[in-house]
């Protein structure tokens, strides 16, 4: 007889029956658990899908809205279209471009909603903006200011004859106070940009939704299920919105599948390890955890520590009150330029190379971060933590002066470094980045490629920066910066032949502020553009009377960016009866250096308004001949600090004697600036300079103490009447 015939089924069936039952408990819960772990994940996508696609929405028709903001707050959109309205400008600059990627549909309505003018798709549009909007327009006007003193936007979701649509409307309103006369009532300017199926797939791309779909909902009618709704800016669903889920709670369960299989597999072949094999799921689970946590804290490019776990480590040093710690906050100089010199491949190759060289640089008890984009950060903790944090601020731009081999690319960057520590008053971690932030921006605007401690003095003069900006807009709106002139005299003759006007902060001012200063303010705040025209409206105010007397201003390389200046520069001009012949503008080799593109179109077409263009402070930079010959100018500044140096520095002689001969050679005239001495006059005389400028011909002054000077005899420069 056999072992098994021997052996009473009783007890086999006591035996068999527990892990039985155990087994199908145990494969019952665990198909349970994961069932409502997928189905758990699966709401939370849901919901957090939901919460993006209103989002994106919400993004396409801000990027309406703003570009609405852009082109209604014109002052040549106010120009051209008062009544009789410029309808060949309208389409020039609206109505051709409703075929590109930012706006698909332009109306051009009066005070009451009426069309007079329309674009699709690049070609005009007879029919009523009422009819392709629908009820949504009448809404859209109703929000905005109804006696058209004040400029706002409105801007919704909506359904047009085409369609879905993302529209937005405000009105023709000007962008300066001394443009800003009446019009009642104010045209209104409306964009539509159309959701298609192309638009929607790449926002679902964009944002991570797949094939999001959308179906125009008709009044009243009901939302279909399983679709959401898409609502306007007054709470009604003008849409169904429909996307694939992801459902990754599926790609969770299939992940687990395997594990409750062996363990199903371990229970059949004996009880006892249970709890070992759910010992070492649980620690399988918590390992994904920390791995998954340590993911969330560190920068996957550089596989450095990002922001969150920077956070969390000052945190806890505050916590724990600890002083004995210092903040380097790093921002790499230039790097923008690799990317777009190369690509972004060949920028993340540079990110990953620094990463790793700034690890090895920050030593033991200091921690690196990337923060994102090209700014790192460097914790340093411990005895003389301040000094150490120095010292590794030098290192990294010591490092730095020498270029990247990126696969034989080469790149150059430098850094803005800024440290803090903290200082016994009340701090954060927040506070702490702050700072050291606050440090950074200081290195880059006194120069960048150097670092800079924070200091109370810095928090200070950030302050005192906002309130002179704030107090620069009232003056330039209210039209007061003050202009002064500083001549610009014939070497032979010693007569004034132009002056340059120069901007200076108004005296009625409680506060005196130096121009370098509140220039760099505007070109940071985005009021250069009209601050430089003020300066130039009241110039030509004061200089057209003077009859060949030419008149020099300064150029911003922030202003290249107004695709408007040269028709700005001529409205002006003509406004005052001031010839363009007779303005010459000044450009530093900055402007051909960061736009050198955008630089050639902009100055040629100055060029051809038969305006003069210098190239300003010349030797004071790269002093490329190449500029020279690209760029055709009609005259070179030399720096000031060329000018000084001739009377004692042969190598400035033959500089300038160099720079004559070429200047010559390219029909150029030569400006001498910073001319201090009749010694230095004497000298630039015999090298050939035909014009100079500087304090001993004459300093910045008011127009008329200027003429009378130079009337009048005061002073050796003033001999002879100004030309």
């Amino acid at each position: 007889m056999s072992i098994i015939d021997r052996v009473s089924s009783r007890p086999l069936l006591l035996i068999v029956l527990p892990v039985a039952i155990a087994l199908l408990c145990m494969i019952s819960t665990s198909f349970s658990m994961l069932n409502a772990i997928s189905v758990s994940v699966d709401k939370q996508d849901r919901a957090r899908t939901e919460q993006v696609v209103h989002s994106a929405l919400g993004s396409l028709v801000d990027s309406v809205a703003g570009l609405v903001v852009d082109n209604a707050r014109w002052d040549a959109a106010v120009e051209n279209t008062r009544d009789p309205i410029n309808l060949n400008w309208i389409e020039t600059t609206w109505g051709i471009y409703t075929g590109d990627a930012n706006y698909d549909v332009a109306f051009v309505l009066d005070g009451k909603g009426a069309r007079l003018a329309g674009y699709r798709g690049g070609q005009a549009i007879t029919m009523e903006a009422s009819a392709y909007l629908g009820p949504s327009l009448g809404s859209l006007l109703a929000a905005l200011p109804p006696d058209g003193t004040d400029f706002a936007v409105a801007s919704t979701l909506a359904v047009t004859a085409d369609g879905l649509a993302a529209i937005a409307a405000a009105p023709i309103f000007p962008a300066s106070v001394s443009n800003d006369r009446e019009i009642a009532p104010r045209k209104v300017l409306v964009f539509a940009r159309l959701l298609t199926e192309p638009v929607l797939a790449q926002t679902g791309r964009h944002y991570v939704v797949r094939n999001l779909q959308a179906s125009p909902l008709a009044p009243d009618e009901p939302i279909p299920a399983g679709a959401m709704a898409a609502m306007d800016r007054w709470g009604q669903p003008v849409a169904a919105l429909w996307w694939e889920d992801a459902r990754p709670g599926d790609a969770a369960r299939q992940t687990y599948l395997v594990s409750v299989v062996v363990i199903v597999v371990a229970l059949l072949l004996v009880m006892a390890p249970i709890s070992l094999a759910h010992f070492f799921i649980m620690r399988r689970l918590a390992s994904n955890e920390r791995a998954a946590i340590a993911a969330a804290r560190r920068d996957s490019l550089s596989n450095l520590p990002n922001r969150l776990h920077l956070s969390e480590v000052l945190a806890l040093a505050f916590e724990q009150q600890r002083t004995d710690f210092a903040l380097v906050h790093i921002d790499l100089d230039g790097f923008k330029g690799v990317n777009d010199i190369y690509d972004h491949e060949t920028g993340d190759r540079l990110i990953r190379a620094f990463s790793g060289g700034l690890q090895s640089l920050a030593g033991e008890n200091a921690l690196a971060a990337r923060l994102g984009g090209d700014e790192f950060a460097v914790l340093i903790a411990g005895a003389e933590a301040q000094a150490r944090a120095e010292a590794c601020a030098q290192t990294i731009l010591d490092c730095l002066r020498e270029p990247f081999d990126l696969d034989g690319r080469i790149a150059h960057v430098g850094a803005s470094i800024g440290i803090a520590q903290p200082d016994g008053n009340p701090c954060d971690a927040v506070e702490m980045m702050r700072r050291a932030n606050v440090a950074l921006d200081e290195a880059k605007e006194n120069g960048k490629n150097q670092w800079r401690r924070f200091d109370a003095a810095q928090d200070i003069r950030r302050q005192e920066d906002m309130a002179i900006a704030s107090e620069l807009r009232l003056h330039i709106e209210a039209g007061a910066i003050d202009v002064v002139y500083q001549p610009i005299v014939d070497v032979r003759s010693r007569a004034m032949i132009g002056v340059e006007a120069l901007a200076r902060w108004p005296d009625q001012s409680l506060r005196k502020v130096t121009p370098e200063r509140f220039v760099s303010l505007a070109e940071r705040h985005g009021m250069v553009d009209a601050l430089g025209d003020l300066i130039f409206e009241k110039a030509c105010r004061d200089i057209a009377p003077l009859e060949g007397l030419h008149l020099s201003v300064n150029l911003s390389p922030l202003q290249l960016n107004d695709p408007s200046l040269s028709a700005r520069l001529q409205r002006i001009g003509a406004a005052h009866h001031l010839t363009l012949d007779r303005l010459q503008i000044e450009v530093t080799e900055a402007v051909m250096i960061r736009h050198p593109t955008r630089a050639r179109r902009v100055l040629g077409d100055l060029h051809r308004l038969g305006i003069r263009i210098a190239l300003d402070d010349f030797g004071a930079g790269y002093a490329s001949l190449g500029y020279l010959r690209d760029f055709s100018f009609d005259a070179i500044k030399l720096d000031r600090s060329l000018t000084q140096a001739i009377v004692s520095d042969p190598t400035s002689q033959m500089f300038l004697h160099g720079t004559i001969l070429i200047a010559n050679g390219l029909a150029a005239t030569v400006i001498a600036e910073g001319v201090e001495t009749e010694e230095q006059l004497a000298l630039i005389r015999l090298a050939g300079c035909q014009v100079m400028q500087g304090y001993h011909l004459g300093r910045p002054q008011p127009l008329a103490d200027l003429l009378r000077r130079y009337k009048t005899g005061s002073g050796e420069p003033g001999k002879r009447r100004a030309g």
